[in-house]
């Protein structure tokens, strides 16, 4: 009874040793997966702090880049207003300086225009003093013709007139002359002088 019951103590301790064997290595295995998973856990640990830092130069460089991007357009947007300025400005002298050649030109055109009429206005009266002066040159001309026609016709009728007189004084003063020059008392002159006028 005594050795059944040593046998059954033995069993049971033997049993014990086993389970507290199977206890050991399990712990042991535990041990080793436990300091495996905090070695693990640590790298992991580390590669999330590195990824971490890695993020936050990222973040950093991202955030200078984005600076330097805003500062870069802020300056693009400067050069752009500065060159619309520019443009416009250079529109803006340009439409002047047409609008002032467009007015010269317009003021040139009228000059000339006022100069054309007032040359032609003067040509007219020119033409018109042409006209006028042939007119009277014409005029003058025929009183000058027929004035010298006239006074021809009286020099003619005068010389006729002196003639017809002389010949009727030689006709009545100079009778009974025998051949002999000499005057009458009416001045005729025989030899065919003229007589004085009256």
């Amino acid at each position: 009874m005594v050795q059944l019951k040593q046998a059954q103590v033995d069993g049971k301790h033997k049993q014990l040793q086993q389970v507290k064997g199977q206890k050991s290595n399990l712990l042991y295995k535990g041990k080793k997966e436990k300091e495996a998973l905090e070695g693990q856990q640590d790298e992991q640990k580390k590669v999330v702090a590195s990824l971490q830092n890695q993020q936050k130069t990222i973040q950093k460089i991202i955030t200078e880049q984005r600076q330097k991007d805003a500062a870069l357009n802020a300056q693009i947007d400067r050069l752009v207003a500065q060159e619309v300025a520019k443009a416009r400005a250079r529109a803006a002298e340009e439409a002047k300086r047409q609008a002032a050649a467009k007015a010269a030109a317009q003021r040139r055109a009228a000059e000339l225009a006022k100069k054309k009429a007032a040359a032609e206005a003067a040509a007219r009266e020119n033409a018109r003093r042409i006209a006028e002066a042939k007119e009277r040159e014409a005029r003058l001309k025929a009183e000058a013709e027929a004035a010298a026609r006239a006074a021809e016709a009286a020099r003619q009728a005068q010389q006729a007139a002196d003639e017809a007189k002389e010949e009727s004084c030689r006709r009545s003063c100079c009778k009974g002359c025998n051949g002999e020059e000499r005057t009458c008392r009416t001045g005729c002159k025989r030899g065919g002088s003229t007589a004085p006028s009256s």
